[in-house]
């Protein structure tokens, strides 16, 4: 008997077994494995996280108040992802910024470092943020403006034939002008400082579903990854938001 590759008829012991064609046996299995996933998901909602994203002492993020303006109450939340590497997030950067401004306490931005790791240097970037947020808290958003208008001294393009020593004294120079002495920089970086946290925060960012920078978030919600939106783009969103709720 020729062989045949379909399976309504099978030949076993000379006793040959049909299988009607009929739509019961597909939704027997398909009720079967509903009830299988549903028992699985069930089993695996009460099992305890194993702590692939560690829980840090304080909440990720920095926040950022416009001048005069330090409510914590603020009924709006805006929260971006960033890394001082990406071109994308240098371009959306100053709009975020100007959004959390207009709206003059109305709106909380909070920035997260999310370290790409097809940049080179952008965990550098993000160890060094920690330093200068130990040692001069108040100069972070000097040191995001001085990375974005440095940029080109960290892109990939750029630092092909740059040792890792040359690299992290590009990083040393930015620290120290936002207040960082450069030999304090070395010591904090030598001993690892900031660089468990950054990791911790590139974490968090791929546990809330982020894949790039920038990603945009409104109150908890995705919003965008458009590096192109407008100051005016994310007004129409908020505006239409009903706070008074």
């Amino acid at each position: 008997m020729a062989n045949s590759r379909h399976c309504q008829t099978r030949s076993f012991r000379k006793t040959e077994y049909t299988v009607p064609l009929t739509l019961e046996a597909p939704r027997t299995m398909i009720m079967f494995f509903c009830v299988l996933f549903l028992l699985f998901t069930t089993v695996a909602a009460q099992v305890p996280p194993s702590g692939p994203v560690p829980i840090p002492p304080r909440p990720h993020g920095l926040t950022y108040y416009p001048a005069g303006y330090r409510d914590h109450l603020s009924p709006i939340l805006l929260e971006a992802f960033i890394e001082v590497a990406c071109i994308d997030a240098k371009k959306a950067f100053p709009v975020f910024l100007e959004v959390a401004n207009s709206y003059e306490g109305k709106v909380k931005l909070v920035l997260y470092q999310f370290p790409l790791p097809y940049h080179r240097s952008a965990m550098l970037g993000a160890q060094t943020l920690r330093i200068v947020s130990e040692v001069e808290p108040q100069m972070v958003l000097c040191y995001l403006n001085t990375s974005f208008q440095n940029q080109e001294d960290i892109k990939d393009g750029n630092i092909v034939n740059k040792t890792e020593t040359e690299l992290i004294s590009t990083f040393a120079d930015f620290a120290g002008q936002c207040g960082v002495p450069r030999d304090v920089f070395y010591e904090l970086f030598n001993e690892d400082f900031g660089k468990r946290e950054a990791r911790a925060e590139w974490k968090y960012g791929c546990s809330r579903g982020v894949s790039g920078t920038p990603f945009v978030y409104l109150n908890g919600i995705f919003l965008t990854n458009n590096q192109d939106w407008t100051v005016e783009d994310y007004q129409q969103v908020i505006d239409g938001l009903d706070t008074d709720q």
